[in-house]
């Protein structure tokens, strides 16, 4: 189950007052099935199909999205995912392996253990 049936079922639940005490153990089976959101929700070992491959390399990369769409970053010595989300056209995302950061728009959005020994890739599934 994704997050964001997730979310929207514990919404759901909870406006009804009918069945408002059976919100929390709803929310709670939900979560325990795995639709706990975030990077777990996540298959950090698949790259995005149909993805474009925006930037590549050790050091910093910098791309302006022509598109918006589903963003990933990809460690190509680890072959995982080390950051997703959704993104805008006109974003600037740079990935910054010897500051261990990803920005967008200057905002840093994730620290996720970057190494300036690896080499990374920016894809982008346009939505």
């Amino acid at each position: 189950m994704k997050a964001m049936n997730v979310a929207n079922l514990a919404r759901v639940l909870s406006r009804s007052a009918r069945l408002s005490v059976l919100a929390p153990a709803a929310l709670a089976v939900a979560l325990a099935a795995g639709g706990g959101g975030g990077c777990n929700s996540v298959d950090k070992t698949t790259k995005t199909i149909n993805a474009d491959k925006l930037a590549e390399g050790h050091s910093d990369l910098s791309v302006t999205l022509d598109h918006g769409g589903q963003l990933q970053v990809w460690d190509n010595d680890t072959q995982k995912i080390v950051y997703q989300a959704d993104v805008n056209k006109h974003d600037k995302v740079v990935v910054d392996p010897k500051a261990d950061r990803v920005t967008i728009n200057g905002d840093t959005v994730a620290q996720p253990g970057l190494t300036s020994a690896h080499r990374y890739q920016i894809y982008l599934k346009k939505s």
